[in-house]
């Protein structure tokens, strides 16, 4: 099936406790997508919890932009920090976008390195299947993607 972009249902946020996780913070911390990318045949998805310049004066020319996403895998969810480098993305024909972004795995960590490019493999996968913003967009086609981890980076292949 792989990846899909969609509306999170009531049946899903209870199958995935995603009221638990939501108010596992104080309110106003993260604001959480209420769609995702989701891969329901293997129970992976990944959720856009937060990201820099949102709020009331957003600035209007940033140079990047960090969000934090939640990716599901394995009945684990990873703390997943992005920094899109919006200097870098590069416009190629019919207006899509090819964009370069930096991913922090923030925790839990993994605990086989060999596990790591499979994990690279998916995220990059999620992101691709994503487009830039979910159910919204359909602009961003390709990444250039560095997952750091324990002082390693990984470039996606």
């Amino acid at each position: 099936m792989g990846f899909i972009n969609e509306r999170i249902s009531k049946e899903d946020r209870i199958e995935y406790g995603l009221d638990d996780i939501e108010n596992s913070v104080n309110k106003g911390v993260w604001h959480p997508s209420r769609d995702w990318t989701i891969d329901k045949e293997q129970k992976i998805y990944l959720r856009q919890m937060w990201q820099s310049n949102s709020g009331a004066d957003p600035d209007r020319n940033p140079k990047s932009i960090t969000r934090v996403f939640h990716f599901f895998i394995n009945n684990i969810v990873y703390n997943v920090r992005i920094k899109e480098d919006l200097e870098k993305k590069i416009k190629t024909s019919d207006d899509y976008i090819k964009t370069t972004i930096t991913v922090l795995l923030v925790k839990p960590e993994i605990v086989e390195e060999d596990d790591l490019s499979e994990f690279i493999k998916i995220l990059y996968e999620a992101f691709l299947d994503r487009k830039g913003n979910g159910i919204y967009s359909n602009w961003v086609k390709e990444y250039d993607l560095t997952l750091i981890y324990n002082n390693l980076e990984i470039k996606n292949v």
